[in-house]
């Protein structure tokens, strides 16, 4: 679920919750029975149920004459307003990251991960036009388009079918897409091919850069990482050809997964969902450390930015949407530009 999903249905359950109690504890104060305690009423509206409390108050007639509930739930409603509107902010402000690659071709790739059906502003073209803005020569999704637990497959669709009317787009796919039974798996990307997206599972194509060298675009399967489908697949590329490759998941980075590619882009770990300190987008051998990864792993090193390991280098997009983990902080959605020259 997204921020908004859970943000609504945690704040309509404590505020209804705190309003039914509110009530009760005055249904019992009249019968001189035992009391909901002071401290958990002025809890409840402090952490959230300042609304259900303060119509409590009124609805009820109850506490309106006690100073520390005249002055502390209004000011957890004011607390509350602005929770909202920060984290509203950090969930929804989309950057742009633009990182330089030296290497022996030349051209501008967009990198798009983990949408997980996220709408940034609530404006379906708004990622789009960001993305277009920037002039890509390929565009490039890397996985987790959809989310599994509350798959929204047109809005994922009409995302996709919005970057392939750029330029050419290619995609991978990522571990909540492979939670889809085999039939449905089929149908999305069916479905993705039909609006112009160009489908990468352990295969590769040549592309041509601005210069007219051609380059290897590679998508590895999320299945096949680490398995003997993905090393063949590394094999099988071009000798002297640089080589590009999508894949969904950057740790396996250390066993030796992604050997053999130049380039990796990655992403899945969401930026580690809370970030401490400066980003620091753009800088070389980044390896960008936040508090919690989808699977629950905390302080996971290399949880987005931009590193290099046994001879290949590889940048993990922070990804635009979240799944289990519904709120970013520090950890703004991004599109990630990758210009590559010589």
């Amino acid at each position: 679920m997204q921020f908004w999903h859970w943000t609504i249905v945690y704040y309509v359950a404590i505020n209804i919750m705190t309003f039914i109690l509110y009530g009760v504890d005055k249904k019992k104060a009249k019968n001189h029975k035992w009391r909901v305690s002071e401290f958990t009423l002025i809890a409840l509206a402090m952490t959230g149920g300042c609304i259900g409390a303060i119509a409590g108050m009124f609805v009820w007639h109850h506490k309106t004459k006690k100073t520390k509930f005249r002055i502390l739930v209004p000011l957890s409603l004011l607390l509350h307003i602005f929770l909202v509107c920060f984290l509203t902010y950090q969930n929804n402000h989309l950057v742009v990251t633009n990182y330089s690659y030296k290497t022996d071709i030349n051209c501008r790739i967009v990198q798009i991960s983990d949408v997980h059906n996220m709408v940034p502003y609530w404006d379906d073209d708004a990622l789009a036009r960001k993305v277009a803005e920037q002039n890509p020569d390929y565009i490039v999704i890397t996985g987790d388009l959809v989310d599994s637990t509350h798959p929204d497959i047109d809005s994922a669709i009409r995302t996709a079918e919005s970057l392939a009317k750029i330029t050419d787009t290619y995609y991978v796919t990522g571990n909540h897409e492979k939670r889809f039974s085999e039939a449905k798996q089929a149908e999305f990307l069916q479905s993705l091919r039909d609006v112009g997206v160009i489908v990468l599972q352990d295969e590769y194509v040549l592309l041509t850069d601005n210069s007219g060298r051609e380059f290897v675009l590679a998508g590895m399967d999320n299945d096949s990482i680490g398995t003997p489908a993905g090393y063949a697949l590394i094999e099988s590329f071009p000798e002297q050809t640089v080589s590009i490759l999508l894949a969904h998941q950057p740790q396996y980075i250390y066993s030796g997964a992604y050997e053999g590619a130049d380039i990796v882009l990655s992403g899945h770990l969401h930026g580690g969902q809370i970030v401490f300190g400066d980003l620091g987008n753009g800088m070389p051998n980044n390896r960008g450390t936040g508090l919690i990864s989808p699977e629950f792993v905390f302080f996971q090193e290399f949880s987005y930015g931009f590193m290099t390991e046994r001879g290949t280098a590889m940048y993990t997009s922070r990804g635009i949407g979240n799944s289990i983990i519904p709120w970013r902080i520090n950890n703004y959605p991004e599109i990630v530009v990758l210009t590559l020259h010589s």
